[in-house]
């Protein structure tokens, strides 16, 4: 079970991953997971041990903004987020373009869930 986690809107996002960067707070990942609204995607943080994780919620065809001009390695895992779960990520610092990790004749978003 994942403790500390702090739920937050889509419009606190920029700025509260702009406070765990000035407290000195290491990104460690992203992760998301698909549920019947949309996704949850999760921003997982380190400092000295003590990790503070971030929930955002978003709809199956909302955007997300991209943090990568905060922290530069976001956009990596950014990238497969989109790639996997079909998610527009606004403003990627670097925008593989759905090619980061899945070949041209792969499926697309290949982690939702078949309906």
């Amino acid at each position: 079970m994942i403790e500390n986690i702090i739920e937050i809107n889509k419009g606190e996002l920029l700025s509260k991953i702009s406070e765990m960067h000035v407290q000195g707070q290491r990104l460690i990942t992203l992760s998301c997971a698909e549920d019947d609204d949309g996704f949850m995607v999760l921003y997982h943080f380190d400092n000295d041990l003590k990790m503070t994780h971030f929930r955002v919620k978003i709809g199956r065809d909302e955007p997300l903004e991209s943090i990568s001009h905060i922290y530069w390695a976001a956009l990596l895992i950014e990238n497969e987020i989109s790639e996997h779960f079909g998610i527009k990520v606004n403003n990627l610092a670097l925008n593989f373009a759905g090619t980061l990790v899945l070949a041209k004749d792969s499926p697309k978003a290949p982690l939702l869930k078949k309906k």
